[in-house]
């Protein structure tokens, strides 16, 4: 919640930046996935017309804003001295800024558009990425092991809600969106028994509805459960003010 609160006041102090630039008293939109408009293949012209064919879909559609997504698993779909490029940029530099050329050619178009930030969630383990990186930020069951798959790091953790508003904030400062839209600002949903297999490809990056059996494990096995970290070990008790680790 502190986290969630120190965004919003973040937002609300830079709130000239995200004015919405086209008054749009009704809000119609979707959400664009980053593989849905960018890849490590092509050329420039190529993946700029790609952007272009997305939005103009659209405007076709008679949308009002669009849902972009900027950062996936730890890793940036725009330029950013915090976090290394996306897996679906190759992991390179595309060669543009995606996120600067779609707010252009949104803003043509007269769309909002807004960006999609995945909090927590911080799968990859690119030389670079928080995960990477740190290790001592990722979750951790009661008995103080890590997460060994998809990766999320503790909400529980001031360094990593500092360094998530530093990544955050440096989207609202450089570039001219119309609005922040966070995802996966929550604690994970995986346990060291039955739900912590990894996942590949597309579906390691979706945010999916869980099976029985997965939603069973989390109540069966709550040991398992990936909800604490290195400065609140379970074997450490419950955390200072709080009435129980739910509480927590």
């Amino acid at each position: 919640m502190k986290f969630t609160l120190s965004i919003l006041i973040s937002l609300f102090l830079f709130s000239n930046y995200l004015i919405p630039q086209q008054n749009n008293k009704e809000f119609r939109s979707t959400w664009v996935i980053t593989w849905e408009y960018i890849s490590s293949s092509g050329t420039v012209e190529q993946k700029k017309a790609k952007i272009r064919g997305i939005l103009d879909d659209h405007k076709r559609a008679n949308m009002t804003s669009v849902l972009w997504q900027v950062r996936q698993a730890g890793t940036a779909y725009y330029n950013s001295s915090f976090e290394p490029w996306g897996s679906y940029t190759g992991g390179t530099n595309p060669g543009f800024d995606p996120l600067a050329y779609a707010i252009e050619e949104a803003h043509k178009r007269g769309l909002e558009i807004h960006a999609w930030f995945n909090v927590f969630a911080s799968a990859s383990t690119a030389s670079g990425a928080p995960a990477q990186q740190h290790p001592e930020w990722i979750c951790r069951d009661q008995a103080g092991n890590p997460m060994t798959a998809n990766y999320a790091l503790s909400p529980g953790l001031p360094a990593v809600r500092n360094y998530l508003l530093n990544v955050a904030m440096e989207v609202v400062r450089n570039y001219d969106i119309d609005g922040f839209h966070l995802d996966y600002i929550r604690w994970n949903e995986y346990t060291s028994s039955g739900n912590d297999k990894p996942l590949t490809g597309k579906e390691a990056l979706l945010d999916r509805e869980l099976s029985d059996d997965e939603v069973n494990n989390l109540i069966e096995n709550a040991a398992g459960r990936y909800l604490y970290d290195v400065e609140h070990p379970y074997s450490g008790g419950v955390p200072s003010g709080f009435s129980s680790w739910d509480n927590w």
